[in-house]
């Protein structure tokens, strides 16, 4: 072929850049077939190829694309500069972080760049261990240095220390930065929270209302808009104010306490809480009048509704300075399920230890422990009951030893009649819950049963640092050792466990 026809199939190569994307790449390799057989430069094609990969999140053949371009460039340039972050920056994208490294790297070796600088500290921060914040740091004070009135260093700062714990130090960058961006305001919340100053904490926590993000890992809006509805400000006389759930599972057993505080606080005022469907039906009705729970709204009714406002913003609407362990059992118990979960665990002879070892959505946070690492306990004189349906542990259930398999507890028919109900029920009925941080360490803490917190080296604000959960008087901490995985602090379990048993 001659070159009129690569120029040809070029040209059909960019027409379907952005109307069939896939074709495209298509004819790209076509081309790059003819180059390679005729021996011609073929940069310029891998460098649009490269940026085509890139637009659909194929990372890793953009990667390799672009280190083709980067053979043919002069070092020490601003385009072979440009490519090495192209490079990195795909690498970042597939988590490789490891790999992404040495393509940063080679820029700051002949260049004084801020960006690549912040680009290192990404990465390392994903590392994830004490030596990677600490390179972490290191790097986003060189970028501070290059350029110091860029903000998002500050904040980025701001958000590092936040993830060591370093709260007080978090804050002096967050002020450092100067900043108006909510979304970094909301950000600096947390660790005004995790020192408890909720005063300071909640007012930025409100920052995040300046946007409604789709969340990553549900797909879903972060709250339901009712924009016909004015926000309230707990202040204004009114008849009826919307609470609208937001967040997770979790979030609202938690905050349940606050819409009972805050109907007690104005018990002439309506308060109709619109909760998520599946755990609709986990709250009691009963606790104060002037409070409906709804698990829908029909759009016909909100003129129904003078006023809305969000679950997360009640502490700041109540004016919340102090938190101690929740005061009230706000959590619907049947007592027939109970009853029917005792008789199905009567077997259990031992202590029972309920466990949940994997969270429902993974973040920065660790809330997953290897099944197979629970295998360290089944020396003890327990009962192991696994709080998951049996059909969503299966691939896991299949990788571990048969001999914990045997000793596991699990039940296939939790909660296929009713969301949480038999969920609810066995936490009635077993000694100690051990559980990652997820909604059901919310749900025991609310109920009173005898729970272990599990939180890795990161985690979240609510917990501050303390041994114990000031949210709920039964829940204790436990810490994995610096550095360690998750899964470490099941040494401390077995430890604890001895002690209780022995007595």
């Amino acid at each position: 072929m001659s070159s009129s026809d690569i120029q040809l199939i070029h040209q059909k190569a960019l027409e379907c850049s952005k109307t069939d994307p896939a074709k495209a790449i298509a004819y790209y390799e076509q081309i790059l077939d003819i180059c390679r057989e005729k021996k011609k430069d073929a940069a310029v094609y891998h460098q649009e190829l490269a940026t085509l990969y890139k637009t659909q999140r194929m990372f890793e053949l953009a990667a390799q694309s672009y280190i083709v371009v980067l053979k043919t460039l002069p070092e020490r340039t601003v385009p072979y500069a440009m490519t090495l972050n192209e490079i990195g920056c795909c690498y970042f994208e597939l988590k490789k972080y490891k790999e992404a490294l040495p393509y940063f790297h080679l820029i700051c070796d002949f260049a004084r760049v801020g960006d690549a600088h912040r680009n290192i500290a990404y990465c390392y921060r994903n590392l994830n261990d004490s030596e990677g914040f600490r390179l972490c740091e290191k790097h986003l004070l060189l970028a501070k240095e290059l350029d110091p009135t860029n903000p998002k260093t500050s904040y980025d700062l701001s958000e590092l220390c936040y993830l060591t714990k370093n709260y007080k130090q978090s804050i002096y960058w967050f002020v450092h930065s100067k900043t108006t961006d909510p979304n970094f305001m909301y950000n600096a919340s947390f660790s005004y929270l995790a020192l408890k100053n909720f005063a300071l904490g909640f007012k930025y926590y409100e920052n995040r209302l300046a946007t409604n993000r789709i969340c990553q890992q549900t797909g879903l809006k972060t709250r339901v808009e009712f924009e016909t509805l004015d926000y309230w400000d707990g202040k204004t006389p009114c008849r009826s104010v919307l609470v609208i759930y937001e967040q997770g599972f979790g979030d609202n057993i938690q905050y349940f306490r606050f819409i009972i505080q805050l109907a007690e606080t104005h018990p002439n005022i309506q308060f109709t809480f619109i909760c998520n469907p599946l755990i609709h039906p986990i709250f009691r009705t009963d606790l104060v009048p002037n409070l409906t729970i709804l698990a829908s709204l029909d759009p016909r009714l909100i003129s129904h509704f003078q006023y809305k406002v969000y679950t997360m913003s009640l502490p700041y609407i109540l004016g919340i300075q102090e938190i101690l362990p929740n005061p009230v059992s706000y959590i619907s118990l049947d007592e027939d399920c109970r009853v029917y979960w005792k008789d199905r665990m009567s077997d259990l002879k031992r202590f029972k230890i309920g466990f949940v070892y994997s969270g429902l959505l993974q973040s920065y946070l660790e809330k997953h422990i290897p099944l197979s690492a629970f295998q360290t306990l089944l020396d003890l004189p327990i009962d192991l009951i696994c709080i998951h349906r049996k059909s969503e542990v299966e691939t896991d259930l299949a990788s571990v030893d048969p001999v914990l398999r045997d000793r596991l507890n699990i039940y296939e028919e939790m909660d296929l009649a009713k969301p949480f109900v038999d969920t609810i029920a066995l936490l009635q009925n077993i000694d100690l819950l051990v559980t990652v941080d997820t909604y059901i360490v919310h749900l025991a803490g609310v109920m009173g049963v005898k729970t272990w917190l599990l939180l890795g080296n990161v985690s979240e604000w609510r917990w501050s640092t303390d041994s114990t959960a000031y949210w709920y008087s039964s829940v204790d901490i436990l810490r994995a050792p610096k550095d360690e995985p998750l899964e470490s602090v099941l040494g401390e379990v077995k430890t604890r466990l001895q002690g209780i048993l022995s007595r």
